[in-house]
C-alpha cells in the first residue's frame, strides 16, 4: 500500500510541473540542412512539419497562412532565403524563424 501511495503522490506531483518548451533545432541547424544537398530532406521535412502545425495559428507574435497551391520548394526557398539574410538570428529556435519568415510573406489576416 505504501508503494501505491508513493507512486500516486509522484504521479500527481509530476502533472503539476510547468512544461518547458524544448527547442532541439536552432536556426543554425536549419540553415546547415537547407544548404547541404545531402541534408536538404531534413530541411524540407522540418519546414513542412512546422507549417503543418502552425499554418493559420498564432505562434508568439507570428501568424502565417500559406496560400492554396504553394509548393514545398517555395516554402523551403522562402525560409532558406530568410535565414541567409539574417545570420544574426540563427541562434534562435528554428520554429520561431520559420514562423517569422512565412509571416513576412503570408501574414494571417
Amino acid at each position: 500500500m505504501r508503494i501505491f501511495v508513493a507512486a500516486l503522490v509522484l504521479l500527481i506531483g509530476m502533472g503539476s510541473q510547468p512544461k518547458a518548451e524544448v527547442n532541439l533545432v536552432t536556426g543554425t541547424n536549419l540553415h546547415e540542412w537547407c544548404n547541404d544537398k545531402d541534408k536538404f530532406a531534413m530541411c524540407l521535412g522540418y519546414i513542412l512539419g512546422e507549417v503543418d502545425v502552425m499554418d493559420g495559428e498564432k505562434y508568439h507574435n507570428f501568424c502565417f497562412k500559406t496560400p492554396v497551391g504553394v509548393t514545398r520548394q517555395q516554402l523551403a526557398s522562402i525560409v532558406k532565403g530568410w535565414l541567409k539574410k539574417r545570420p544574426d538570428a540563427h541562434h534562435f529556435p528554428a520554429k520561431l524563424l520559420v514562423a517569422n519568415a512565412l509571416d513576412e510573406i503570408w501574414p494571417c489576416k
